[in-house]
């Protein structure tokens, strides 16, 4: 028996060992329901803590232009910073399966 002749029965026996092995079906692991239970309800909140900042962001700033003061550089901040969270809250909850 030569080397390639014993090379090519362990890749046949492989073969035929790799093909009897079924697909198992995925399952989530136990705590994992519940973990994301916990996400969505993040993602629920920080969507929210978005809006939030936004209308507050958007109050202040009429405010502030109905008062005759210059425009702060904070409200401009909150209302972007509450933008962005907004939109990754969105982006996260498409994520979620």
């Amino acid at each position: 028996m030569s080397l390639l002749s014993t090379v090519d029965q362990f890749r046949i026996l492989s073969d035929t060992v790799l093909a009897q092995v079924g697909n198992p079906t995925p399952e989530a692991p136990p705590p994992a329901d519940t973990r994301l239970r916990l996400l969505r309800y993040a993602v629920w909140l920080a969507m929210l803590g978005g809006i939030l900042a936004v209308f507050y962001a958007l109050g202040r700033f009429v405010r502030e232009r109905t008062a005759t003061d210059p425009v702060s550089p904070n409200t401009l901040i909150i209302g972007i910073t509450g933008f962005i969270v907004f939109i990754a809250g969105m982006v996260v909850n498409g994520a979620i399966p």
